[in-house]
């Protein structure tokens, strides 16, 4: 028998897909774009400082890319071929565990690992300017191939042990969550708490650690390289295990499991009673049917909004202390900061979650054959997407309601303790227009998501890209903002006040028009009825009939 069949299939059938060369194209020619547009913006900045800002804003851009790529290509690879049932007939033949997990983690990581490597030269552009040492560059590279090994085996490790793409992707959030985020925050706060610099142990398994040790100010201390190389070998060795862990688990889980434990299953079939306004018990099931009855069906899934709740619940039990300790212990304005970064990115992640959430029931219902068994009742379509509009807006609600109260707290603290925070009265009014213009834009958002996410559940074939469509349609250009803003920012010297109101109201009437025309856009694609959208999108019959595009039967063709 060939060793590693599947891998070397894959890597042939990648050599001969087109989407294997665009990705490379893309990728650099959007980093080139964003270099040259970074580098206008720059003024009159010194040529060794600038070069270290590019490194530093793409180096960060790429680790973001290296950390996403397990939730959106490896999160799902094993789980989809357990509900298509292909798996167990790779285990008919003479495959290993590993044969099929090396096999999936080829084809589904080849494009990211393309991608990182097709931008490793731009980000080699700072070394030519000065301002970066080679081994600096060597040490970056080093902790961006680690990082992306990592979100990769986890995805693959937690996909060995579900069968669900929602449940795959929300652990494999939730786990790169709690190394990328929940770590360094807990060590940016006992730094605040305690004023002690010394990582503990735990902060070695955290790709933001490799990746702030690998710059020269932190691996020229005393300790700098060995906070390095022990981070690395730890993040290294943790890969390899989430890697042969899911090759031992795989055989043993890709069965059905007998219906044993029904708990799930009632907790969705069961739906509370309440009581209406003459006290009489009425079934909520009785009331959301005469509303709308695909809000009923909607509803009978109370699982669906736990793993946003988890992560939200977590980041602001960790955002409460270090708002508190920036109001109660002098100079601690540093912890004010991380308030702020940390309400961001509870922000980004409510809403990321919200955009996995808003493009899973019609893409489900699509593959499953449902959608159209559906469409034949004599239920309309506007009743079904009001309910399916409905049921999202009701589980985000309490959500929601959460990152506006991080706004309005740190505006309250911005107006009562100004004085004990170092801040004027024009860098509060700054401060006020972030914090309230945040508010809006969480509404707007919220509503964009619902609207693109049941377009992209009808033009995508697998929950994964129709959740990342939704995401980049609906925050790429906000990140990209965020981006430019933060540049600007450590870029320039000396701005004033009225300049950063204005860039922070330029940001927010950025993010309002593409809001607007994001949710034009899938309005009108949406004007001709679910038939339409899916007689306009359905795949061809050859595109899953063996070829490269369908990775469960190429899979089995290669066994």
């Amino acid at each position: 028998m060939i060793f590693l069949p599947i891998v070397g299939r894959e890597l042939r059938v990648a050599a001969r897909r087109k989407g294997t060369y665009w990705t490379r194209f893309v990728a650099v020619f959007g980093v080139l774009l964003v270099w040259l547009l970074l580098m206008a913006e720059s003024g009159s900045l010194a040529v060794a400082q600038l070069s270290r800002n590019l490194f530093l804003v793409f180096g960060i851009l790429s680790l973001a890319f290296c950390l996403l790529a397990g939730i959106f290509l490896t999160a799902d690879c094993l789980s989809e071929e357990k509900r298509e049932g292909t798996l167990g007939l790779l285990f008919l033949t003479d495959l290993r565990g590993y044969d099929v997990v090396l096999g999936k983690l080829a084809a589904t990581s080849v494009l990211s690992a393309f991608a990182v490597l097709a931008i490793l030269p731009v980000l080699g552009l700072p070394l030519l300017m000065g301002g970066v040492t080679f081994g600096e560059f060597c040490r970056l590279v080093l902790a961006l191939l680690v990082t992306l090994l990592l979100s990769l085996s986890i995805g693959i490790f937690i996909s060995s042990l579900t069968r669900e793409a929602r449940q795959a992707m929300a652990a494999t959030f939730f786990s790169l969550f709690l190394l990328a985020g929940i770590l360094p925050t807990v060590y940016w706060l006992r730094v605040i708490l305690t004023r002690s610099v010394v990582a503990s142990g735990l902060m070695f398994a955290s790709p933001i650690h490799v990746f702030t040790a690998a710059f020269a100010p932190n691996y020229g201390t005393r300790n700098g390289p060995a906070q390095f190389w022990l981070s690395w070998i730890f993040i290294f060795c943790l890969a390899l295990t989430c890697l042969l862990l899911a090759v031992a688990i795989l055989p043993h889980t890709w069965q059905e499991k007998p219906p044993g434990n029904r708990r799930e299953n009632n907790a969705r079939a069961r739906v509370p009673d309440s009581r209406d306004q003459t006290g009489n018990s009425q079934p909520v099931r009785a009331r959301l049917l005469e509303i709308n009855p695909f809000l009923w069906a909607a509803q009978r899934d109370p699982l669906s909004q736990k793993p946003a709740w988890s992560a939200a619940v977590l980041l602001f039990l960790l955002w409460i202390p270090l708002l508190v300790v920036s109001v109660a212990k002098p100079n601690a304005h540093q912890a004010f900061l991380a308030c702020l970064f940390m309400a961001y990115a509870l922000h980004q992640i409510v809403k990321t979650m919200a955009a996995v959430e808003a493009t899973r029931r019609l893409n489900e219902e699509r593959r499953i054959g449902a959608l159209e068994l559906l469409l034949v009742t004599p239920l309309p379509e506007r009743d079904i997407l009001k309910g399916i509009a409905m049921s999202f807006r009701s589980k985000f609600a309490p959500l929601r309601g959460l990152v506006v109260f991080t706004n309005l707290a740190m505006a309250f603290v911005v107006i009562s303790w100004s004085g004990y925070l170092r801040m004027s009265g024009p860098v509060v009014e700054i401060f006020l227009v972030l914090f309230l213009g945040g508010i809006l834009m969480v509404y707007l958002d919220f509503k964009a998501m619902g609207e693109v996410g049941m377009w992209m559940s009808l033009r995508s074939v697998r929950h994964r890209t129709a959740a990342l469509g939704t995401i980049v349609r609906v925050m790429a250009v906000n990140w990209i903002a965020a981006l430019f803003l933060t540049f600007l920012v450590i870029s320039s010297r000396g701005l004033s006040e009225g300049t950063v109101a204005t860039i922070f109201a330029a940001w927010f009437v950025l993010g309002i028009v593409n809001d607007v025309i994001v949710i034009g856009r899938a309005r009108a694609e949406l004007v001709g009825g679910l038939r339409g959208c899916l007689a306009e999108n359905r795949p061809s019959e050859g595109k899953f009939a063996g070829t490269a595009d369908s990775p469960q039967l190429s899979v089995c063709h290669a066994a």
